[in-house]
């Protein structure tokens, strides 16, 4: 909120201010730590860094695990990098640079009263201080090894991070070759022993198929075979029978039906037959001529006539003869299917018979297949094992290690930078603390402190803003307008608006707005007036009745609002409030009275006065006690200093009383009342009225030795 903001921006002044008052302190830390650094770069031992870079090939794969059939579809293994990590730091590793470049002897490693060690102990603690000195580091997505040396000496460095890549790859490659050797010599063994169970197992299938009279062709078995040749024999006896036994049958039709010359059936035909059927053709032809030039009775017809009979007889012979040919073949035919059905069934009983047999043969082979195929895996590993001990390692050197152009450590800038900002906040909040202490120490400091003006505040005065913890120093807030658009208001409250209408038009809206909009810019205002009061009655004896009186400068500033939201936060917090109009020109409570107020009766300075209650809903009400301008008496009562055993009619049935006083035009009447009161709020128009003038007020009241708390300024615009 907009009001919180404004708060956060005077605590931040001050600090800034804590700060300018303690900027020796500050500049003496900040000193302090600069000079230590110094001291700690000079006194530091400085180190210089080489790095190697080594390339690890996570596709290798050697002795039993290779497989040559595999290698295009090779994936990479991601725990090889790993495993070359543990293997470079391993003591295997180190112990080979150790001896290489005796750091044994060396007093970086093994410290400078060594020389009463044993050889052993010191080998232990220069590994031990290789490992500190040496950072093993592994690439993002790459298969890159880095290992970085930090020792006294550039030249060290480099040479020791590239003793270590050698190291590591000699130690790969023995151990490598070692792996080879031991391989092929277990991959020999085995290969020996395959080759037998290779042999015994085709043995075994060659010695099954000779005791039960299988044999094979090309790879089919011969009663396979035989069955195959027979079923196809069969099928072509079965056509050609079906097809001799067709033809004879249509011949023999074909002669039954007088053969004539038109429809002679294919097939029926010889040399013989088809002389006759010329000739007979020829008779037809010249039998037709004869009847039709010679007549009927011509003895040529006759004869041809005669001829035609004869031709037709041996036609008839002739084709007699090739049906009992076609019929003779038929019945061989016939008989040759059958004969070839049994033997085809006899071929399938056999093959039955067989069968039962073939599948323990199948297993033999399966076995037998098997096992070759175990022994072809064997020579391609031994293949394989030849060629990985002529490949090299399964890493190699992509960077060398060069002597560092500078230090590592220490960095004198970062240093210099870190001890300069320990310096700073530690400084910072060193002094912030102390005038923390300072404050709680000090007599002021069970005076609540106020917060800072609110986001509606316009006063030029800044003096004001940056010391509000004092209650002597009179605090400034503003209350800004009740829009509808900013309020989180209740639907029975709704109800009273207009439709479209920013500005809240009826009076009881006005006065009880803190309670139907609690979220509200308007109300946290007067939340912040009430706090700013009930901080300050620490001071006050409990069993009192506390009393605010609230004035103005001209009427209509929006004292009353105040006077009516106010009682309504104060209740809010459990204290039981009423309000006595004692102001001649207010008609506003009048106002809110005649709407919906229930009358009850207090006794007020010996008098039994009427007391109003305004309800509210959800527990709340207002309570007024109005005192007409023509009551002199109670008014002059209530003038007096010692007014405040009046209050003793309010003490039982109330803890505040807020009086809606005079304007500052009736000034006698105001300095009475203020002087038997615990707080006087004055309220100030934001439109009407200059908030600048709140210093020159201040003063005037001051002069009139008035106990001012503060100024309300009302009807100001957010922003």
């Amino acid at each position: 909120m907009p009001q919180r903001n404004r708060q956060d921006g005077s605590n931040l002044h001050d600090i800034i201010l804590v700060w300018i008052k303690y900027w020796r302190w500050i500049a003496g830390s900040c000193l302090i730590g600069l000079i230590g650094a110094v001291l700690f770069l000079f006194s530091v031992q400085t180190l210089y860094t080489s790095s190697v870079s080594i390339l690890i090939d996570a596709y290798a794969r050697s002795g039993l695990s290779a497989d040559t059939n595999a290698i295009a579809n090779a994936t990479p293994d991601p725990n090889m990098v790993e495993s070359q990590l543990k293997i470079l730091s391993s003591p295997a590793v180190l112990k080979r640079v150790i001896t290489n470049l005796n750091l044994d002897q060396d007093s970086e490693f093994i410290g400078s009263n060594a020389d009463h060690l044993s050889l052993d102990v010191r080998a232990a603690k220069a590994i031990a201080a290789l490992s500190k000195k040496m950072i093993i580091k592994k690439s993002e997505r790459t298969y890159v090894i880095d290992i970085e040396l930090l020792t006294s000496k550039p030249d060290k460095s480099a040479q020791i991070a590239n003793a270590i890549a050698e190291a590591y790859l000699a130690d790969q490659n023995e151990t490598k070759n070692n792996s080879s050797k031991r391989d092929r010599i277990a991959v020999s063994i085995k290969l020996s022993q395959q080759q037998n169970t290779v042999r015994d197992a085709y043995t075994l299938v060659q010695k099954f198929k000779q005791d039960n009279h299988i044999s094979d062709v090309n790879g089919k078995l011969l009663n396979e075979q035989e069955f195959l040749d027979l079923t196809a024999a069969a099928n072509l006896a079965r056509n050609k029978t079906r097809d001799l036994k067709a033809r004879t049958e249509q011949w023999q039709k074909y002669l039954n039906s007088g053969h004539p010359l038109q429809a002679r059936p294919e097939g029926l035909q010889s040399g013989t037959l088809e002389r006759l059927w010329a000739n007979y053709a020829d008779i037809i032809k010249q039998q037709g001529n004869f009847r039709t030039t010679l007549g009927d009775r011509h003895p040529a017809l006759q004869e041809v006539e005669t001829q035609l009979r004869d031709i037709r007889r041996l036609i008839d012979n002739e084709m007699r003869s090739i049906i009992q040919s076609a019929q003779s073949e038929y019945q061989i035919a016939q008989a040759n299917e059958k004969d070839l059905n049994r033997r085809l069934e006899e071929s399938k009983t056999q093959n039955e018979k067989i069968n039962v047999l073939l599948i323990r043969l199948k297993e033999l082979e399966r076995n037998a297949e098997a096992e070759k195929q175990v022994y072809d895996r064997l020579l391609k590993v031994r293949d394989t094992l030849g060629s990985d001990s002529d490949e090299g390692s399964w890493a190699r050197i992509i960077a060398t290690a060069t002597p560092a152009l500078e230090s590592s450590y220490p960095k004198p800038i970062p240093i210099l930078a870190i001890s300069l900002a320990i310096g700073l906040f530690a400084s910072a909040g060193g002094v912030l603390f102390k005038d923390f202490i300072d404050s709680v120490k000090s007599p002021d400091s069970k005076i609540p402190k106020q917060t800072s003006p609110s986001s509606f505040m316009r006063v030029s005065d800044t003096s004001r803003q940056a010391h509000p913890s004092s209650m002597r120093q009179p605090w400034v807030v503003g209350v800004p307008d009740v829009k509808l658009d900013e309020l989180d208001a209740t639907d029975d409250m709704k109800s009273l608006y207009a439709m479209g209408q920013r500005e809240i038009p009826t009076l009881r809206a006005l006065m009880t707005a803190s309670a139907s909009f609690p979220q509200s810019y308007f109300t946290n205002a007067i939340d912040q007036v009430r706090d700013l009061i009930l901080q300050s009655w620490s001071r006050l004896k409990k069993e009192d009745v506390k009393t605010i009186l609230v004035t103005s400068r001209i009427a209509r500033a929006g004292k009353t609002s105040l006077c009516t939201n106010l009682s309504i936060r104060l209740s809010l917090v459990g204290l039981r409030v009423v309000i006595v109009v004692t102001d001649s020109h207010n008609s506003d409570l009048a106002k809110l009275i005649s709407e919906t107020a229930e009358p009850s009766l207090i006794s007020l300075s010996g008098h039994t006065r009427l007391i109003y209650s305004v309800r509210l809903g959800s527990g709340l009400d207002i309570s007024i006690v109005p005192i007409l301008n023509q009551e002199e008496q109670i008014i002059r009562r209530l003038q007096k200093k010692q007014s405040r055993r009046m209050m003793s009619g309010f003490k039982r049935n109330f803890d505040v009383v807020i009086i809606d006083g005079p304007e500052f035009t009736e000034q006698s009447s105001l300095d009475q009342f203020a002087k038997s009161v615990d707080h006087v709020i004055v309220a100030l128009d934001g439109q009407r009225e200059d908030p600048s003038q709140i210093d020159l007020i201040e003063e005037q009241l001051k002069s009139s030795q008035i106990h001012l708390s503060g100024f309300v300024i009302s009807k100001m615009r957010a922003g």
